[in-house]
């Protein structure tokens, strides 16, 4: 593939990323810089079990840009959007740490894994094209969930069986009936899941 096709390919890409509209550094992909320059991420692939991020939107693949890029974008930004930007990344990643508490705080196993699965939807329905079904396997809800690989099987499948999920090969189907017996739990009401920015 030729160089030129190539790095509209790669822009193309990034102007069409379907988590571009919630991520806080979407300014960045795919913008001129420099002369003729585009400023494009490179994406590396997230290995088995070394799954990252800031708003629980879990996702195989991630964008990294060069620092001092990064550096000299954000700087060129001014007043009040640097502001904004660093608010806006401290939200997600408190967003997390509260949920990720809140998970934590109960203690039987069952409660653990119902509380990733609203946590994860309701941060997934910020995205139009979700359609109920949370792209995870049993590891990723266990890791999650502190649980073990086991414990989060049996509990997922009680789930399965009460009617209040779908399970499928790394995917899960969240039901109105989880709602029913668990959104009581805080972490299914957290106003910072409601906001698209």
């Amino acid at each position: 593939m030729k160089g030129n096709s190539y790095t509209s390919k790669l822009r193309l890409g990034a102007l069409h990323c379907p988590v571009r509209e919630f991520c806080p550094l979407a300014f960045l992909c795919a913008k001129p810089f420099d002369g003729d320059r585009l400023l494009l991420p490179n994406i590396v692939t997230v290995g088995y079990r070394e799954m990252f991020w800031t708003d629980l939107s879990a996702r195989r693949q991630a964008c990294v840009f060069d620092g001092d890029a990064v550096k000299d974008q954000i700087n060129s930004l001014g007043v009040p959007a640097v502001p904004e930007l660093l608010a806006r990344l401290s939200m997600n990643q408190a967003t997390c740490a509260h949920g990720q508490k809140l998970t934590l705080a109960h203690q039987r196993a069952r409660d653990k894994v119902a509380s990733v699965l609203l946590r994860l939807e309701a941060a997934l329905l910020r995205d139009p094209a979700f359609g109920g079904t949370v792209p995870l396997s049993y590891d990723d809800i266990a890791f999650l969930a502190c649980t073990e690989r086991a414990t989060t099987s049996r509990e997922l499948k009680a789930f399965a069986h009460d009617g209040l999920i779908d399970l499928s090969y790394r995917r899960i189907g969240i039901k109105q009936g989880l709602h029913e017996h668990y959104g009581h739990f805080i972490e299914a009401h957290l106003p910072f899941y409601d906001e698209a920015g």
